[in-house]
């Protein structure tokens, strides 16, 4: 699994790059592009077509350096063997990660290509994204950002007691009682906000942005606590 997981690790960022690429070298010479959106869906940076070449690495570097973080954590010496009972389930999030980075890069060169095509330049201050532009965008992006928690979530369950994948909190790494209730709970949480972000959003873009801010710090706090109500009652605990 983690060969498989490896292979389309690296798989996914090649694409990334080569989209990247291949989108910001159509760009014509001597014009300024929109490469930065503010929250309000207005254009606050730009640059030539330099730039967003430059910037279309930016991801695939993101890439690159998670595919290491993930590939070395399979390398380690006590870290390999910790993860060994979850090997298929790190896998799977391991794709499903940089899959995820990959389609953010595609995402953000199509709309960088689109809004050129459209005349959006010339980089005299903030201008309006077209609204359809935008919500578009972020309703996609929100869809993907709900299917990758629902894809954690479905497998948080069977996550094995270690101490680097998971939820980590002090009472599920010193309780394997408090690990178990708390990751077949946070799973749940994860797959309903991953189904709350994307009904959200295609009820209104801006509004499954909110709901996964909201949702995702309420979900903190309540593992939190509820991996120490756990813990507590644990007499085993260490």
């Amino acid at each position: 699994m983690y060969r498989t997981a490896n292979r389309a690790g690296w798989a996914s960022i090649v694409v990334a790059l080569v989209v990247g690429l291949a989108v910001a070298l159509r760009l014509p010479e001597g014009e300024q592009f929109p490469i930065h959106w503010n929250m309000r869906g207005e254009v606050d940076g730009w640059g030539t077509k330099q730039t967003v070449i430059w910037t279309s690495l930016l991801m695939p570097a993101v890439g690159v350096f998670t595919q290491l973080v993930l590939w070395g954590m399979t390398k380690l010496d006590g870290i390999r063997e910790s993860l060994e009972p979850s090997a298929r389930i790190y896998s799977v999030i391991w794709i499903g990660t940089m899959v995820f980075l990959a389609l953010m890069q595609m995402g953000m060169m199509w709309l960088t290509l689109s809004l050129a095509k459209r005349g959006l330049g010339g980089g005299t201050g903030a201008a309006d994204m077209p609204k359809d532009m935008a919500d578009l965008f972020v309703s996609v992006t929100m869809a993907a950002v709900g299917a990758l928690l629902m894809l954690m979530g479905n497998y948080f369950g069977k996550i094995r007691h270690n101490p680097v994948f998971g939820i980590r909190t002090p009472f599920t790494l010193t309780s394997k009682v408090a690990w178990e209730r708390t990751h077949r709970v946070g799973g749940r949480l994860f797959v309903g906000l991953g189904v709350a972000v994307i009904v959200s959003a295609l009820i209104h873009p801006w509004l499954g942005f909110a709901v996964l801010m909201v949702g995702t710090m309420a979900m903190i706090g309540f593992v939190f606590a509820y991996s120490y109500l756990i813990w507590k009652s644990d007499p085993d605990r260490t």
